[in-house]
């Protein structure tokens, strides 16, 4: 996977350009990512990871990021196993008392949806994320003033 590649405007100043590249030389610094999910994902989550790292190439996603895609893929197969036992067995279920509990699988599933929302931020993976990532990248190529004076008028 190339290292990241980051936007350039023909707009741009020499500064802008140089730190921009700057940037682009440090991302090439980091191990790229090995695109082959571990083998010790289950299906699901393996299938997971194929789909994500078909969208990584030019994000900052390297290899030190390994651990935390293979965190989003097992929640994500946590979600969907969760998921399929509420809609098999829905929200209530019998207790061994033969009351109606709440099936203990929406927790499991809430769980792991509240907990995928900062891994899938982390990464980049989320829409919030993204534009973040894109306003901060937009913000940087943003010719910084020469003097406290012209800051002021800007």
């Amino acid at each position: 996977m190339p290292a990241a590649t980051l936007h350039t405007s023909s707009h741009e100043s020499n500064e802008q350009k140089y730190r921009r590249n700057q940037a682009a030389e440090g991302m090439a610094k980091y191990p790229k990512l090995d695109l082959s999910a571990p083998d010790w994902l289950d299906p699901v989550a393996q299938k997971e990871w194929t789909r994500v790292v078909s969208y990584a190439e030019g994000t900052a996603i390297s290899e030190l990021d390994r651990t935390q895609l293979a965190s989003h893929c097992i929640l994500f197969a946590t979600v969907k196993a969760a998921e399929e036992d509420i809609q098999k067995n829905g929200y209530f279920i019998e207790d061994e008392k033969g009351k109606q509990a709440r099936n203990p699988y929406i927790g499991i599933r809430d769980s792991a949806i509240y907990k995928m929302k900062s891994v899938d931020t982390a990464l980049g993976l989320t829409p919030q994320s993204r534009v973040r990532i894109e306003l901060q990248r937009a913000n940087s190529s943003e010719e910084a003033p020469k003097d406290e004076y012209e800051a002021l008028l800007s």
